[in-house]
């Protein structure tokens, strides 16, 4: 008997076949595995080369508090810090004007959770640049026109909390709760911009309503 009728004996028919085929798929398997950690170590490598998303826009204020003025009139101090998004500095070279609104506010807590609405006043400053001048201009209510030629120094101008006088000597704040809102009026932008800022947060800049701390004691001289 031959060699070959002889392994046949021993083995069933097809099971050489079958571990081949085991085997095969074994090693596919393993390489997969090994494929797929690499390139998994390879995507999370540091790597200079990598597109970056652009940053948000931010709006932030710190410790925002009232306080009379040696004249006993009642403003604001607090620190502001703006950024722009890459889509709102190219509205602005374009001409697009910008709109900022800033809101203080008192209510007055009834029943332990309604509150009403006591005092509020409203600052609108309005942001824009001329290209024949390469200046930016600010426009706030009745006060003179501000031209700076940087765009840092006109964002500060339009939202500048500190020696805001936002009432006379005579309001009284004691027991109200106190906030303030700082950001960008969307509804004041041309309608292709405005589109965007429902969709993206590229146009969206605000800071929400904060908590402003009362203090009863004049400012020092």
């Amino acid at each position: 008997m031959l060699d070959w009728q002889k392994r046949r004996l021993k083995e069933p028919w097809g099971v050489s076949g079958l571990r081949a085929r085991i085997g095969l798929y074994c090693r596919c398997t393993a390489f997969l595995l090994v494929a797929a950690f690499i390139g998994a170590g390879l995507a999370s490598w540091p790597t200079k080369t990598r597109a970056t998303e652009p940053a948000p826009p931010s709006l932030n204020v710190t410790d925002p508090r009232l306080q009379r003025d040696l004249a006993g009139h009642w403003v604001l101090k607090g620190g502001v810090s703006v950024s722009l998004s890459p889509a709102l500095i190219a509205a602005i070279e374009r001409g697009v004007s910008l709109e900022f609104e800033s809101i203080f506010r008192a209510r007055q807590t009834r029943w332990g959770f309604v509150k009403r609405l006591v005092y509020e006043e409203k600052r609108v400053a309005r942001l824009q640049f001329q290209p024949l001048t390469r200046l930016f201009y600010v426009f706030k209510g009745d006060l003179p026109v501000q031209a700076f030629d940087d765009l840092t120094k006109a964002l500060r101008a339009c939202l500048v909390v500190t020696d805001w006088r936002v009432a006379s000597s005579e309001q009284v704040f004691e027991g109200l709760e106190l906030s303030l809102r700082l950001r960008l009026d969307e509804n004041a932008l041309p309608k292709p911009l405005l589109i965007g800022a429902l969709t993206t947060a590229d146009y969206q800049l605000a800071t929400g309503w904060l908590r402003v701390d009362y203090r009863h004691e004049a400012l020092p001289p």
